[in-house]
């Protein structure tokens, strides 16, 4: 059957099923945001360890993406991408039967892994199947927008179902996407032929992995305490060596996780610094004005999805839009270093959002669709400037770097924002700390956020100069 099928067809209807995926993702982010303060009673999460909920997925996805990437250059993306999506549905069920928070937090890294699979293949498609870089651009575009799609349905439908239903709910979604990107995955998606080389590059793998679960949760541990503590060094230095291991073994084994040209690549690794900083800040503000819409101003789950729709529109608009056009005419660099700079104006102005009287059309939104256009904008022109560097042969690894970089910066960011609120020890909003002094400190995360995103203006500017 499969041969039957027209090529341009086929294209089509993978693409659409990277997108479904993407909007898969991208939903299960925001669906949880959403759900958070629901989840965090009913199964007894302390108000800084409920970030596991976010950070458990994010770093079993971040951690095994550049294994993942190899498998796909060993085995076929493929192959890969279906037994990602397959986990993941099965780990998605998991989560909605979980009776406590280390039930869930273990479901929620299950789903990591299996959305790592899935993930680090997706730009090793679309380099195989857009060979032009304005075609690229257009379908990363494409896939981007199913994201925001997925984003807003996560928000709208996400808060309906915890308001009206219960948060075990959610996770539903997860199993009905999965199982629609299964059957057109298995229809629509061609593996190319499997390279001779089977040699993957496990043990750096592992120590690279270990490494950033140790950073992450050293970066933790400090939210939850309010200062550094023994175990925060102890993770901290065992993170260190596990870094300095990978290093060690991508040097004198046999088989490299990353290539090291890859590693001196300027145009990749820039890219890919700059999209974790970008993901770092976008994810950052979905974590830290959910507390703040919900702790500080009393907003439902149902309210809060709403409030995040613009945002979403306009990632959406811009990346279909105007990123494609501006990318061509003024070359991905350029437009990357402006877009930062908008993200951080962003971030900026929502550091001076009151802790009462708050009006959502004039603190809110204005600053939203800044970060709405700056994000969105700095993501497609830094993937398009990061796969251009990728050959058919190296693909998958190209992928799984730049999405380890992007996730990376994500957890890396939720974990450091909610530790700028939690040091300041304002964490939990209480009799002697009220809703201001819980504002205050979510002022000073987003300016830490504003800051993150001028580095990386500075970084794009350097790295990406010829992009």
């Amino acid at each position: 059957m499969g041969e039957r099928i027209p090529p341009a067809f086929r294209r089509s209807v993978a693409l659409f099923t990277l997108c479904l995926t993407q909007a898969m993702n991208s939903s299960d982010v925001t669906i949880v945001n959403v759900a958070l303060p629901e989840m965090r009673l009913a199964l007894g999460f302390g108000t800084s360890t409920v970030s596991w909920v976010l950070n458990g997925y994010l770093v079993a996805l971040t951690a095994t993406l550049l294994i993942a990437g190899r498998l796909c250059d060993v085995f076929g993306p493929r192959r890969i991408f279906l037994l990602g999506v397959t986990v993941f549905v099965v780990a998605s069920a998991s989560c909605g039967l979980s009776a406590s928070a280390a039930g869930l937090v273990l479901s929620r890294v299950g789903q990591g892994f299996g959305a790592s699979l899935a993930t680090a293949v997706e730009l090793a498609i679309l380099a195989r199947m857009y060979t032009r870089e304005g075609a690229r651009a257009k379908a990363l575009s494409i896939i981007t927008v199913g994201s925001i799609l997925g984003s807003s349905f996560g928000l709208v439908v996400g808060g309906a179902i915890t308001h009206w239903m219960g948060w075990r709910w959610i996770f539903g979604i997860n199993v009905a996407l999965g199982l629609a990107v299964l059957v057109l995955g298995r229809v629509f998606l061609t593996a190319d032929a499997v390279p001779a080389r089977r040699e993957i590059g496990v043990v750096p793998g592992v120590f690279v992995a270990g490494g950033l679960a140790a950073w992450v949760t050293a970066i933790v541990s400090v939210g939850e305490s309010g200062r550094p503590s023994t175990f925060t060094g102890i993770m901290a230095v065992a993170g260190t060596l596990s870094l300095a291991g990978f290093a060690l073994a991508q040097r004198i084994g046999r088989a490299e996780l990353v290539p090291l040209w890859m590693l001196r690549s300027r145009p990749i690794i820039g890219s890919g610094v700059v999209l974790g900083i970008a993901s770092a800040c976008l994810l950052g503000q979905f974590f830290l004005q959910t507390q703040y819409l919900q702790s500080v101003l009393h907003y439902d789950s149902w309210d809060t999805g709403l409030a995040f729709i613009p945002i979403n529109v306009a990632i959406g608009l811009v990346s279909l839009g105007l990123a494609r056009p501006l990318i061509d005419r003024f070359g991905a660099g350029r437009v990357v270093v402006v877009a930062m700079l908008v993200l951080a104006a962003g971030l900026a102005v929502y550091a001076r959002q009151p802790s009462s009287g708050l009006s959502y059309w004039v603190d809110v939104l204005p600053p939203m669709l800044l970060i709405g256009f700056g994000g969105g904008l700095s993501t497609v022109a830094a993937t398009v400037a990061a796969l251009a560097g990728a050959e058919p042969h190296n693909a998958g690894v190209v992928s799984g770097l730049i999405k380890f970089l992007q996730m990376g910066g994500g957890i890396v960011g939720i974990a450091v924002f909610a530790s700028v609120v939690a040091i300041a020890g304002i964490m939990a909003v209480t009799a002697s700390a009220g809703p201001a002094t819980f504002a205050a400190g979510l002022h000073a995360a987003f300016l830490t956020a504003s800051g993150l995103a001028l580095a990386g203006a500075t970084i794009a500017g350097f790295a990406m100069r010829r992009a």
